[in-house]
């Protein structure tokens, strides 16, 4: 009895406030309590309203059971039809919180195959990125080779073109050189051929100069 006052109150106080978990929980406990002790009336009562509020508030693990005491209860009455029908609708339930369970399962399921597709598509991306960094940095050694190999020629040509142009204008003084010792051999002898010649002069001028002194003593 203290009990069943209990739940009264309480229940009374859910009305009140409104707490549709509160208040169905309080008509399951009073549909038991009456239930164990043989009054099937009253627990009939507080037990289908207890189904009434969680099938609205859609409490799925407390109205299996309620529909699993209502089915007891009718069992215990004699009345089979009525509780088969309790059980089936627990079986219902129960099928769809498998089904629940089965589309959370398969979800979860593609949850994983899309995150492991992004994963494989994140990777593929990555590759394909890793290797165009790859290709753009052997682009660019081939052309810093052909732009190193292009310079190597270029200075090779130019110092090869300056060493002719040194060889040549080395060979061009040489040849300046030679030159003026020929010039410089050619004056010595015009000045010793020149000195001859003045001594030769100046031997015939004595010479005349000796014979018309004799003539004009003769």
């Amino acid at each position: 009895d203290m009990a069943i006052e209990t739940f009264n109150a309480e229940l009374a106080l859910s009305i009140k406030s409104g707490d549709s978990l509160s208040l169905g929980n309080s008509h399951f406990s009073l549909g038991k309590i009456f239930l164990s002790g043989g009054k099937y009336q009253n627990a009939e009562r507080h037990l289908i309203d207890a189904e009434k509020v969680f099938t609205t508030s859609s409490n799925k693990d407390s109205l299996s059971a309620v529909y699993k005491t209502i089915s007891d209860m009718y069992l215990e009455m004699g009345r089979h039809e009525e509780s088969t029908r309790y059980l089936q609708l627990l079986d219902s339930l129960e099928i769809q919180d498998i089904g629940k369970m089965e589309l959370n399962f398969r979800n979860k399921q593609n949850k994983q195959k899309e995150k492991q597709i992004g994963e494989m598509e994140k990777d593929a991306l990555l590759n394909e990125l890793q290797l165009q960094q790859k290709q753009t940095q052997l682009y660019a050694s081939i052309i810093i080779a052909i732009l190193l190999f292009l310079l190597s020629l270029w200075i090779f040509n130019f110092y090869r073109q300056k060493k002719k142009a040194n060889e040549l204008l080395s060979k061009q003084k040489q040849e300046i050189v030679e030159k003026k010792e020929k010039l410089e051999l050619a004056n010595v002898e015009i000045n010793h051929q020149k000195t001859i010649i003045e001594h030769k002069n100046k031997d015939i001028v004595d010479s005349i100069n000796y014979a018309k002194r004799l003539q004009t003593a003769i």
